[in-house]
């Protein structure tokens, strides 16, 4: 249990009383107090004014008035921080989170940022609106942009149209059917092809009611090139002048 300080004189009272002798313990004992040398419980009657600053080892109890510097973390602290509105700010923002607990969301909890060791955590920009990050997991609805990844994506529906053969009068009623997609000839052999199995047009004939157009992607070299090799049941092949060249594909089919 702390001390408390005393005022007991000579005379028996605990009022200074004058002509009575003022021991040295009468004086050490403030000094202990206000130098931590010893435990003593100080209570103090009006207002304290501070031009320092107010350290405590075990928390607050009561009402604090002032600026808070450092972290607010329990209901003795401040609880309330100042927010601005910034909506037409062309600058980019950390956006604050609070960690998890197992007892739930705490009502009193340190703020954290992630900016990443690169600046590539996440970021919100009020005067577009935007918020960006480096990977994003869940629904998202809105346009994307520089997208690199896309993983279960539904299927989309077929394209609609009509075809017309070349020299008939005819019109059909089929629906042209739209597929496209990415491949890369194999290393070895020589011959630089790469086949595609495609369910879809098994049994079709190239130029009659299945057309497949190549491109190569980026720049292989100059004369570098590909074309559609053949169309044998599902299997649909093509043949590029180096090995390894990526490729884009589209088909169209009835």
């Amino acid at each position: 249990m702390a001390l408390v300080l005393k005022r007991i004189f000579s005379s028996g009272s605990d009022e200074i009383t004058q002509n009575y002798a003022i021991e040295s313990w009468h004086v050490s004992q403030s000094v202990d107090a206000l130098t931590e040398a010893a435990a003593y419980d100080i209570t103090v009657s009006g207002s304290l004014t501070l031009t320092g600053s107010v350290n405590s080892l075990n928390g607050y109890t009561g009402s604090l008035l002032g600026n808070v510097i450092g972290t607010a973390d329990s209901a003795s602290k401040a609880n309330q921080i100042v927010v601005s509105s910034s909506i037409t700010s062309t600058n980019q923002f950390l956006v604050p989170f609070v960690a998890d607990s197992t007892s739930g969301y705490p009502k009193y909890s340190t703020l954290l940022v992630d900016s990443g060791s690169d600046y590539s955590g996440l970021w919100y920009q009020p005067s577009t609106n935007a918020l960006s990050a480096s990977l994003f997991i869940g629904d998202l609805t809105g346009t994307a942009s520089l997208a690199t990844d896309v993983i279960n994506v539904p299927d989309a529906p077929a394209v609609q149209g009509t075809y017309y053969p070349s020299g008939s009068a005819q019109v059909p009623n089929s629906s042209l059917k739209f597929i496209a997609g990415a491949g890369k000839t194999a290393t070895a052999p020589s011959d630089a092809t790469a086949s595609i199995t495609i369910a879809d047009i098994n049994g079709k004939t190239l130029g009659q009611n299945c057309f497949v157009t190549a491109t190569v992607s980026g720049s292989l070299g100059a004369g570098n090139g590909i074309v559609v090799n053949s169309l044998v049941g599902s299997d649909l092949t093509f043949q590029a002048q180096q090995n390894e060249t990526d490729f884009y594909y589209t088909i169209v089919y009835i």
